[in-house]
């Protein structure tokens, strides 16, 4: 019997040595592979659930590791998102702040030449 004979007939995947113990076993009975596979299922069931389980542990792990790859990578992309926005919000504030001095500016300069004007006027009517 073939290791893949074996693992097709038991869904268990053993590892070389235990095949090797397996199949030492196997020739020394009398019986076929059919009847063997069965008695072995039937002795050693828990190690087919093991299995099974170590299988779906690791492809749950593998997933895991993915989903929290990929959350990683999002959260410093809202990490440089939310960066950006502060960026963006202290340049709109000076900005605001330039735009409120401009007019502060231009309503001095104005008082400015209003007095100035006022000024030439009462200067040209002595």
């Amino acid at each position: 019997m073939t290791q893949q004979e074996f693992t097709d007939r038991t869904d268990y995947k053993p590892t070389q040595d235990e095949f090797e113990k397996i199949h030492e076993a196997y020739m020394q009975t009398d019986i076929d592979k059919d009847l063997f596979c069965k008695i072995w299922q039937k002795m050693n069931g828990h190690k087919v659930l093991e299995q099974q389980l170590r299988e779906i542990t690791e492809r749950r792990i593998a997933q895991l590791e993915e989903e929290t790859e990929t959350r990683r990578i999002a959260l410093e992309h809202e990490e440089e998102y939310v960066r950006l926005i502060e960026i963006s919000s202290e340049f709109f504030e000076s900005k605001e702040t330039a735009r409120r001095t401009l007019e502060f500016q231009k309503k001095e300069y104005n008082q400015c030449v209003t007095r100035l004007k006022t000024m030439k006027a009462i200067k040209s009517i002595e």
